[in-house]
């Protein structure tokens, strides 16, 4: 699940996860009411969160973490927010300058949830990484659509 306002930032962060997890379902959301009710019926593997049109980001990781305990959460900003994210409940904090190693924090933290910095509950299962990172993406914005690009 790909949270952010801005929509080349999603395809960004989205089109870079599905390199490293070409499977993946990514599932992309603007609002956060309804990414929590995304959430709720369909929960991800894992959350990359900026803020949406309704929440700011610390704001955004607050209510996602409230909505689950299990589900491991990156914080991604331009602003150098890192403990404030992580107090807020993000397990990882990502510069946007740094996007591109996207696909390499998700791997971590899908491969090792109990090793992660924020408040995910040592022990937890995590679904395998090609089920992995959830966010609806247009077809004619994937160089190889999946079949669950239609949605």
């Amino acid at each position: 699940m790909v949270i952010d306002d801005v929509e080349e930032n999603r395809f960004l962060l989205a089109k870079t996860l599905l390199r490293k997890f070409p499977g993946a379902r990514i599932r992309e959301y603007e609002e956060a009411e309804t990414a929590l009710a995304a959430l709720a019926a369909d929960p991800p593997a894992l959350i990359v969160a900026h803020r949406s049109l309704d929440l700011d980001g610390l704001a955004l990781v607050r209510s996602l973490r409230q909505a689950t305990s299990t589900i491991p959460i990156v914080a991604v900003s331009s602003r150098a927010a890192w403990p404030e994210a992580l107090i807020a409940g993000a397990n990882e904090f990502l510069n946007y300058e740094a996007w591109l190693r996207i696909g390499l924090l998700a791997e971590r933290l899908l491969a090792s949830p109990s090793s992660s910095t924020g408040p995910l509950p040592a022990g937890t299962a995590s679904a395998s990484p090609l089920q992995a990172v959830s966010s609806p993406i247009s077809a004619s914005r994937l160089a190889q659509p999946g079949p669950e690009a239609s949605s």
